[in-house]
Parts: C-alpha cells; sequence; structure tokens
C-alpha cells in the first residue's frame, strides 16, 4: 500500500470530520512531498549533474561524503519524516 494511501486512512479512520481529515493529510502530503523532491534534487546536484559548478560542488562535498557517509540524506530508506532543514543541505554539500 502506498504511503499516501494509508496516511489518508489513517486519517479518515481517526477523524469524524472527513472535510478536516483531508486538509490534514493534504498539509502532511505536501510535506512529505517537498522533502523527498528537495532530497532528490541533492542527490541529483552531486551524482548526475554536469557543468563547472556542480564539478566545483563535488569538489567540496565528494571528500566529506567518503569521510562522513552519514552526511547523505537517508530520506530514500528512512523515510520523509527525517529532518531535512537548510543545515542538513549544508552538511550534505559540504559547507559545514
Amino acid at each position: 500500500m502506498s504511503r499516501d494511501v494509508r496516511v489518508l486512512a489513517e486519517k479518515l479512520l481517526s477523524a469524524n470530520d472527513w472535510d478536516a481529515a483531508a486538509h490534514s493529510y493534504a498539509e502532511d502530503h505536501d510535506r512529505y512531498f517537498n522533502v523527498s523532491r528537495e532530497v532528490g534534487q541533492c542527490l541529483f546536484d552531486i551524482f548526475l549533474a554536469r557543468g563547472p559548478d556542480y564539478d566545483r560542488l563535488r569538489e567540496r562535498a565528494l571528500p566529506c561524503l567518503m569521510a562522513e557517509p552519514d552526511r547523505i540524506p537517508d530520506h530514500i530508506w528512512s523515510g520523509p519524516e527525517m529532518p531535512f532543514d537548510e543545515d542538513v543541505r549544508k552538511r550534505f554539500y559540504g559547507e559545514i
């Protein structure tokens, strides 16, 4: 069962007000969809993007990722509930 189906079903089954439950689901969906999209973009930037700007980004980030693999956002495996904020992004890109 997909995450969307599970989350919506849980919201509807635990609420008397289905309209409020649907809005709550929509807010949750937007949050975890955006996290997944942002993490995917970061991974694309480091591992697939082409060009001199991305080459410089990799020159800075890859040594940090090799030394500390936990810098890589694990949202794909662990789920979008994990924190993803500016500090996580900067750490992945080797900015901090």
